[in-house]
């Protein structure tokens, strides 16, 4: 961990791990987003939204990981997004950028959405043993994981059912170990997020809200407690062109509004 922190300093970025080792002066801010929001969002089963505004160097970055990691102790899936001149919440990249960005307790430093996938399967074929009292792969059994497969992706339907689809379609091909079909699958899985980032040009609202909503449900579907994210440096919008600018305020804007509703 030691030369982690140490890398990790030298490159001048957070820790990933290890944040409570070197942090000072934190403590009120850390308490008031792990502690009480996040707490409270897994209680409650409620959004919640925090802006956090410092000068350069404060440490926002430092204790957005420090809240990332406390997430992540908690049960939660996390993203760390960087929005850049040419990547914003207008930019048709925000729904695939948050899906590269995922990361889970287990796995820390690299994509982790396969994980996720594979942790829900494991908990639908659990569920099948528990409950139907049935091996996930006998034929018995293997009609109980499809039917609560099926209950969990009702939930994000919305979405597309071409995502639904082969998401469900890349569930079974990992149940049946049918390893060139299920990574096939996943390749598809992430050009279909961002085929939905490219659509939401034709949804009202910023679209974020459906995007978190389902995906909180498939991830809780998994045994998670919830979905943190945090979107790093948003006053890089102000780098961008008049319209660029308009068009990133109106999706934060719309999303907003939308939690809060």
């Amino acid at each position: 961990i030691a030369k982690k922190i140490i890398r990790a300093l030298r490159d001048g970025i957070p820790p990933e791990v290890g944040q409570e080792r070197i942090a000072e002066g934190i403590d009120r801010y850390v308490k008031e987003l792990c502690e009480k929001e996040l707490g409270g969002v897994a209680t409650e089963r409620e959004s919640a939204y925090r802006f956090v505004r410092g000068p350069y160097g404060a440490g926002k970055s430092f204790l957005a990981a420090k809240v990332l990691a406390d997430a992540r102790a908690k049960g939660f899936v996390t993203a760390h997004v960087e929005i850049t001149k040419d990547r914003g919440f207008a930019s048709g990249n925000i729904f695939p950028d948050i899906i590269k960005a995922i990361r889970t307790k287990e796995r820390t430093y690299a994509p982790a959405f396969e994980d996720v996938l594979d942790r829900l399967r494991q908990h639908i074929a659990d569920q099948v043993r528990t409950f139907d009292h049935a091996k996930p792969t006998s034929s018995h059994g293997r009609i109980h994981f499809e039917r609560r497969l099926d209950e969990v992706l009702e939930a994000i339907q919305p979405f597309g059912a071409k995502f639904v689809g082969q998401l469900r379609a890349y569930t079974m091909a990992v149940l049946d170990s049918k390893v060139d079909e299920s990574n096939e699958l996943l390749a598809k899985l992430t050009k279909e997020v961002e085929s939905a980032d490219k659509r939401r040009e034709e949804i009202k609202g910023s679209g974020l809200t459906s995007f978190f909503s389902m995906f909180t449900r498939l991830f809780e579907a998994a045994g998670f407690r919830g979905f943190t994210v945090v979107f790093d440096s948003l006053q890089r919008i102000c780098d961008m062109d008049k319209r660029a600018v308009e068009k990133n305020l109106e999706k934060i804007e719309d999303f907003l509004k939308e939690l809060k509703s």
